[in-house]
């Protein structure tokens, strides 16, 4: 049958065809795609942003946790009063950016084998990268959060690859490469990629950053994302929230004399800093002192 403007037919397109689409109900997109938080949390260092995440670990629905680390791995955790059960906590350190691609891909496989029930896959995940459980070779992890500390430092060894630094060493140089656009675009196209497809798996996915600040011709500060160029603004909109985690000099312990944390999860004018919630079920700009439950709690992610 003949299709076009002249016939007034309309061609159905096939299913499996290049520009095929589909549409689903609000109701069930709402379901399938509000199982998992993805968050993004930056601020100075010595902020607390590792702990804050890593308090997922007290979170029965976010267990068990995979921290992949390129900073100071697991001292963070040690006595620390803030998180409980470090027992569902496992680390992977990584120091290259190949790692964390291979990294993305087995916590893939992870969450598929997962789902399925499949132990025995999951039990072969684990011997893989030497992984044992807290309980022995024969327990298993189950992951339903992955954290990233820190984005900062994941750019940092992508523009490491890009410029052929690991392969100069420490005496680069005359021989380094200079970044120029077509080195900063490749950077900004890759780190697009791995932070786009860590948010699309099955999993909670908390990352930390640490921070930068601009000047106005007032020399008023702008607080955002350490990254590199348009990446600080365009990585923002890949997650669910961007908090600002910094110390509150207003809100200071009577005993320790230590200010209290506040994570600012709407933009900030006074100083100014990126934030935002996606989730229309939290009403406040910040949450005071917080640990994953509480953030779990008041975004109705888990019940009170």
């Amino acid at each position: 049958m003949a299709t076009g403007p002249s016939s007034g037919n309309v061609r159905t397109p096939a299913s499996s065809s290049p520009g095929a689409f589909s549409a689903v109900a609000m109701s069930k997109a709402t379901e399938s795609r509000g199982k998992y938080l993805n968050m993004l949390i930056y601020g100075p260092h010595g902020a607390g942003k590792t702990t804050l995440l890593g308090s997922a670990a007290d979170v029965e629905s976010m267990n068990d946790i995979l921290l992949v680390t390129a900073e100071g791995g697991s001292i963070v955790f040690e006595d620390n009063d803030r998180i409980d059960h470090i027992d569902g906590i496992a680390m992977i350190k990584i120091d290259r950016i190949e790692q964390f691609q291979k990294v993305y891909e087995w916590v893939k496989f992870h969450c598929d084998a997962r789902d399925r029930g499949d132990d025995k896959k999951l039990k072969e995940l684990q011997d893989m990268i030497g992984l044992i459980h807290p309980d022995g070779e024969d327990g298993i992890f189950r992951f339903h959060t992955v954290i990233v500390d820190s984005l900062s430092e994941i750019e940092a060894y992508n523009l490491s690859k890009i410029l052929n630094l690991d392969a100069l060493g420490l005496d680069a140089g005359d021989d380094m490469e200079v970044a120029g656009f077509p080195q900063f675009r490749k950077n900004m196209h890759i780190m697009q990629r791995i932070v786009r497809q860590f948010r699309d798996l099955p999993i909670h996915c908390l990352m930390t950053c640490a921070q930068a600040y601009s000047q106005d011709e007032r020399k008023a500060f702008h607080y955002g994302p350490k990254l590199t160029g348009q990446l600080t603004g365009i990585i923002q909109g890949f997650f669910d929230i961007v908090g600002w985690l910094v110390p509150n000099s207003q809100d200071v312990d009577p005993k320790t004399g230590v200010a209290r944390r506040r994570l600012f999860v709407q933009p900030q004018t006074a100083p100014k800093a990126d934030a935002k919630c996606r989730l229309a079920s939290f009403k406040s700009d910040f949450f005071d002192n917080p640990v994953m439950a509480d953030i779990m709690q008041q975004t109705g992610f888990t019940k009170k």
